[in-house]
C-alpha cells in the first residue's frame, strides 16, 4: 500500500537537536550520562517551527528546556508554508508571549523570520541557519568568528547549498541592514511557483532543468485545482500540492516528484 502525505520532512522539521558540552570533574563518578538537555537548563534554544518552540517551553517536563533565568530564545513565530490554518497560526501567536515568561526577555528575541526568508531568501529552509546568524550577532555563541563561518562553509560543501547565505543574511538582519516590510501579503499561487522555482535553479543541487519540470507539474496543479472553484478550501489545497511538489523534487528528484503527481 502507497500512502502519501503533505506533512513536512526535511532538514529541521518536526525534529530537535540539542548541543551539550560535557566535562566530567576530577574524582566525579563515570556513570551513564543522557545525552539531553535537563528540565529548564538550556543556555539558548533556536527555534525554527513555532509549535514545536512551544512545547521546549511548556510544562511538560521530558519537553522543557527553557527556564527565565538562564535561557536566550532566537525563534520564529510566523507561519511555515503548510501552517496557514486558522488553528496553526493561532497557536504561533501565543509564542511571543510564551518567550517573555519562559525565558530571558532581555536576550530573547521573536520575530516572522519565516516571513523575512521567504522575502529575502526566496525560501524557509533556509530558516535554521539564518537563525544561527541572529543569534551569533546578538553574541549568544561564544565562538569566533572564523571558527562558525568556517563550519557554516563546510556544512555547505557537505551538500547543504545556501547555507553560508543564509547565516550571513541572519547576521545582517540583527545588524539593521535588511529593509524590512511591516507585514508580509500573501503571495498568490503562480508567485509561489515561481519562488519555489527559483530557489531550484538557485540551489546547489538543484539546476534549470529541475526548475523547469517542476515550474510545469505546479501549474499543471494550478490549472486542474482551478477547476475546482477558487474558496479558501481549494486555495489552501492547491498551495498544500504546489509546495508538497517542491519537497518531493527537493528530497527525491524529478522520480519522486512524478509518483507524488500520478497519486494527486
Amino acid at each position: 500500500e502507497m500512502l502519501a502525505s503533505d506533512e513536512p520532512c526535511g532538514r529541521g522539521r518536526r525534529a530537535w537537536a540539542q548541543v551539550l558540552w560535557v566535562r566530567a570533574r576530577a574524582g566525579e563518578s563515570r556513570a551513564p550520562r543522557t545525552a539531553m538537555i535537563p528540565y529548564g537548563e538550556a543556555d539558548l534554544v533556536l527555534g525554527i517551527d513555532p509549535i514545536e518552540t512551544l512545547r521546549a517551553l511548556g510544562p511538560d517536563s521530558s519537553l522543557r528546556v527553557a527556564s527565565p533565568q538562564r535561557t536566550s530564545i532566537v525563534a520564529n513565530d510566523g507561519p511555515l508554508e503548510d501552517q496557514f490554518d486558522d488553528a496553526r497560526v493561532a497557536s504561533c501567536e501565543l509564542l511571543e508571549s510564551a518567550a517573555e515568561r519562559c525565558a530571558l526577555a532581555s536576550q530573547s528575541v521573536v520575530d516572522d523570520y519565516a516571513a523575512l526568508c521567504r522575502t529575502n531568501l526566496l525560501s524557509e529552509r533556509l530558516l535554521d541557519v539564518a537563525l544561527l546568524g541572529v543569534a551569533y550577532q546578538r553574541g549568544l555563541i561564544p565562538v569566533s568568528l572564523e571558527a562558525i563561518e568556517g563550519a557554516v562553509r563546510r556544512s555547505e560543501m557537505s551538500g547543504f547549498g545556501r547555507s553560508f547565505e543564509a547565516f550571513s543574511f541572519g547576521r545582517r538582519l540583527e545588524a539593521g541592514a535588511v529593509v524590512r516590510r511591516s507585514a508580509e501579503e500573501r503571495e498568490s499561487l503562480e508567485r509561489l511557483v515561481r519562488r519555489l522555482a527559483l530557489e531550484l535553479v538557485r540551489e546547489r543541487f538543484g539546476g534549470r532543468k529541475r526548475a523547469e519540470r517542476y515550474a510545469l507539474s505546479a501549474s499543471g496543479m494550478l490549472v486542474a485545482f482551478g477547476r475546482l472553484g477558487n474558496d479558501d478550501d481549494v486555495d489552501r489545497a492547491t498551495r498544500a500540492v504546489v509546495t508538497a511538489l517542491h519537497r518531493a523534487i527537493v528530497w527525491g528528484g524529478t522520480r519522486m516528484m512524478g509518483l507524488y503527481e500520478r497519486l494527486v
